[in-house]
């Protein structure tokens, strides 16, 4: 019976680690910032439509309010969590270094 491993990787792929954070950021922050965009300009434009007066530029105001810390929160926690995916590979690359050494 022979010993064989296949497919078997370990270590640091850094590319990787940055393809996973570009795809991450597109995938989770960019496309989620666009369909609340989208979400809110459509009550926007309802707003628009069939309500007037001061209630109606309040509320405009507020929707324009949270957009912007929504988008400002959700870039908040993205930068977190690249710093904790970059720590990650980091410690992986140490172990990866450690794993094996030189006689």
């Amino acid at each position: 019976m022979a010993l064989g491993i296949t497919k078997a990787t370990f270590g640091v792929d850094e590319n990787g680690i940055q393809a996973l954070i570009n795809d991450l950021n597109t995938k989770c922050i960019t496309d989620t910032k666009t369909k609340m965009s989208q979400g809110m300009d459509g009550l926007r434009d309802a707003v628009n439509a069939s309500w007037q007066g001061k209630s109606a530029e309040n509320f405009k105001h507020n929707l324009d309010s949270d957009r912007k810390t929504i988008s400002e929160g959700l870039e908040k926690s993205f930068e977190i969590l690249k710093k904790e995916l970059f720590e990650i590979a980091n410690k992986m690359g140490e172990v990866d270094e450690s794993l094996i050494k030189k006689r």
